[in-house]
């Protein structure tokens, strides 16, 4: 078979790079795995002799044994690892908790983690076919960091910090950015002249469905089926959701106490519980979260946490806590006293514009001209996604791996100039150099100031159509034959 490569070395680089990261991968799955693992049983009473206590996934494999014996999946202090409350809807305590609880925690932990390996290199491997030409496209003469492997590289290396805070913590957030770049992938697979394809419309409804029913942050993307005119998602989507929130746990959990599950869930998402508990409540009741006596002062309390735009109001507008204690002396980092419910009518205020500009920009048909145009508009709702919701965190933007790497293949191929190439190069700097502008700068917004920049660097791509004039363009192409090549 003739190499058709488009740099000599190009394929030595390759394999050297695939080594090095399947290395890598091993060598910090060590270290994650270390960091998450329990000591059982679990010895909380006594601070010198508590060993390891574990991390987030304690509570996805609470759930998971819970569900394994038939037992509440919520009542996570009768399990064997009772370190976190499960949070989550019913279907991840399913899948994949459920057949993982049959292990024991710390190789289930090892299992989990090579699973969101995998998911991770799946959703990159996705991107690469959607964002760069194959590489017959690019000639002997193209430099190696144009290249869609210098791309990857890159795209992984602003990501890195979500990735890492996710992974190491063992959260779930990949299992989003997978189903969310699938979804895009199917939408893209089988679209025909910027018209929907019926097979893949309803695969892309599917996996949001799936996300949404993994955590509710995607279902944002069922409102954008519905101004993008994307019928066979929407349909795709209605099935999913009835499909994953219903059917699927309740042929594990039973049908009518998966039905308490969603019911207790809905309000514990709506903020009426947030694990609150009365004194003379129901003992059957299911209870989501810590459990504590229920003060109608500090119910609904403010929590300066986060990177949404809910997160740096409640730090800058209220007296909540945002920074590390000092002592015993709680930091803030206000600048006004507001009352809660007034911070909480501005977020909403700002988050109804955010959608409303979201939506004008990816109106109807201009969301799927082509490839470029369907991942721009993708991505805008993959960022005001983190922006609205309420308590988005460092490890759930791992979904910026879409937004990033469409803009990264979109200035590889010498798509973007002007503004959009300026507010692409400076989002990707202040997202990269956020994690060292220490604790008060990122507390007073910085990290939510980069998504905001990130967003406005899309939409503006997005405005300029010769980021989308074509999907791809040929970069130094040789005078040779075109041969299909892999990545």
């Amino acid at each position: 078979m003739p190499d058709s490569l488009p740099h000599p070395q190009y394929r030595t680089i390759r394999l050297i790079v695939a080594a090095l990261l399947v290395a890598f991968a091993i060598v910090y799955g060590w270290q994650c795995v270390e960091h998450g693992r329990a000591d059982l049983p679990l010895k909380t009473d006594e601070p010198a002799k508590r060993g390891k206590l574990g991390n987030d996934f304690t509570a996805f494999y609470s759930a998971g044994e819970q569900a394994r014996l038939g037992r509440n999946i919520y009542d996570w202090q009768g399990t064997s690892v009772p370190h976190r409350p499960y949070e989550y809807p019913p279907l991840f305590a399913v899948f994949p908790m459920l057949p993982l609880s049959y292990f024991p925690y710390n190789t289930a932990l090892a299992f989990f983690y090579a699973l969101n390996a995998l998911l991770l290199a799946a959703s990159f491997l996705m991107l690469r076919k959607l964002l760069w030409p194959p590489l017959s496209e690019y000639g002997a003469a193209t430099p190696l960091w144009l290249l869609p492997l210098a791309g990857m590289l890159l795209t992984l290396a602003f990501c890195w910090r979500f990735i890492h805070s996710n992974t190491n913590e063992s959260n779930a957030n990949l299992y989003l950015l997978f189903l969310l770049t699938l979804a895009l992938y199917f939408d893209r697979r089988w679209a025909q002249n910027g018209g929907e394809i019926p097979r893949g419309g309803l695969f892309c409804g599917l996996a949001v469905a799936l996300g949404t029913a993994i955590k509710l942050t995607p279902g944002l993307f069922g409102v954008y089926f519905l101004w993008s005119l994307r019928r066979w998602a929407m349909l795709g989507g209605a099935l999913g959701l009835f499909l994953f929130l219903f059917v699927v746990p309740g042929i594990f959990l039973g049908w009518e106490t998966n039905l308490k599950y969603l019911d207790a869930y809905k309000s514990f998402a709506l903020g009426k519980t947030a694990g609150a508990e009365q004194s003379d409540s129901d003992p059957n009741r299911i209870i989501i979260g810590r459990p504590r006596q229920l003060d109608p002062h500090d119910s609904d309390s403010p929590e300066g946490v986060g990177v949404s735009i809910k997160g740096v109001l409640t730090s800058l507008l209220t007296p909540s806590p945002a920074l590390r204690k000092s002592g015993d002396k709680p930091r803030t980092v206000n600048i006004a006293n507001l009352d809660i419910m007034k911070v909480n009518l501005i977020w909403k205020m700002m988050s109804v514009a955010l959608m409303c500009v979201t939506i004008e920009l990816t109106f109807r048909g201009r969301t799927r001209r082509n490839t470029f145009a369907a991942a721009l508009s993708w991505s805008l709702v993959t960022v005001a996604m983190t922006l609205i919701s309420p308590l988005t965190r460092i490890a759930h933007l791992v979904v910026l791996a879409i937004p990033v790497a469409t803009l990264v293949a979109l200035l590889q191929q010498k798509k973007l100039s002007d503004t959009p190439k300026t507010l692409a190069w400076a989002a990707f700097i202040l997202l990269s150099i956020s994690p060292a502008t220490g604790e008060y700068l990122r507390a007073l917004g910085f990290t939510t100031f980069a998504l905001i920049v990130l967003y406005v660097a899309l939409a503006t791509a997005l405005r300029d159509r010769t980021s989308y004039s074509a999907d791809f363009i040929r970069i130094h192409p040789d005078p040779g034959p075109d041969t299909a090549a892999g990545l």
